[in-house]
């Protein structure tokens, strides 16, 4: 969905604010409507990477973002030093394990650290006429995430919802 769970938005916020300076690089991957975008162009420089491109015109992407990449994450090519910190905002459940893990390689290979934030147990269809909406993993917990995804540091949670971090 272009929008996703509120719990942790202020939490995210000052996780950003006291762990990269401003000015720093971020890529808000998966960006929908634009959240990570709102909280956080104000002290940062922050692209957005979205898959679905009427969301671009819908969301107006284009006002929130520096640069806005009509692109899947499974495709991107990113280089050393390029971002300091790109938030996965509910992305990790739409690729499969497989495509997830190269995903979060890609990123940790270029020294990129990610935030990233899960919902637990949360099966989706197609919504919006957006196949890329569909959850390969709705089976996330806590921990088949730990398990799936190793070396991240849970920083906020619910029952609903996960925050974890991994450094770049």
């Amino acid at each position: 969905m272009p929008h996703s769970y509120d719990f942790f938005n202020n939490d995210v916020k000052d996780f950003v604010y006291t762990s990269f300076p401003s000015g720093a690089k971020i890529l808000d991957v998966g960006c929908g409507a634009g959240k990570y975008g709102k909280l956080l162009k104000e002290r940062y420089s922050v692209d957005a990477l979205e898959v679905f491109e009427p969301y671009i015109k819908e969301f107006n992407l284009n006002s929130i973002y520096q640069n806005v990449y009509n692109k899947n994450v499974k495709d991107l090519t990113l280089s050393e030093g390029q971002y300091s910190l790109a938030i996965m905002g509910d992305i990790l459940e739409h690729l499969t394990v497989g495509e997830a893990q190269a995903v979060v390689d890609n990123f940790t290979r270029n020294k990129v650290s990610l935030l990233v934030l899960v919902p637990y147990s949360y099966p989706q269809g197609i919504m919006h006429d957006n196949e890329h909406e569909i959850h390969q993993q709705p089976d996330l917990t806590e921990a088949i995430f730990n398990e799936r995804y190793p070396n991240f540091i849970k920083i906020f949670g619910n029952t609903r919802q996960g925050v974890f971090y991994k450094r770049g």
